[in-house]
């Protein structure tokens, strides 16, 4: 799995603050590992829609990727969204 080196500073930043908390330094594998547990657990796959790249440029177009992540992106924080709002619906009545 690849990932940023914007995203890896983000993470060595996160378990390093964990460390500072009072617990322990995370290993990145763990916490990637951890979160994509979570989104599986949310069950949110269904709520995405399709994401395709019109253009028809493949994954391995760099601009095509980044635009395709950004959707995938997208899409998943507008379903957690809506999953919170529902469960927050649910709790209030």
């Amino acid at each position: 799995m690849t990932i940023s080196s914007e995203l890896l500073d983000w993470l060595y930043n996160f378990t390093r603050t964990l460390k500072k908390q009072g617990g322990y330094q995370l290993p990145n594998t763990m916490v990637v590992r951890a979160c994509v547990k979570v989104i599986k657990n949310l069950d949110i796959a269904h709520d995405l829609g399709v994401i395709k790249d019109d253009k028809k440029r493949g994954l391995a177009d760099t601009d095509a990727s980044d635009e395709l992540e950004n959707v995938l992106v997208e899409r998943m924080m507008q379903a957690i969204q809506t999953r919170k709002r529902k469960g927050d619906a649910k709790s209030s009545g």
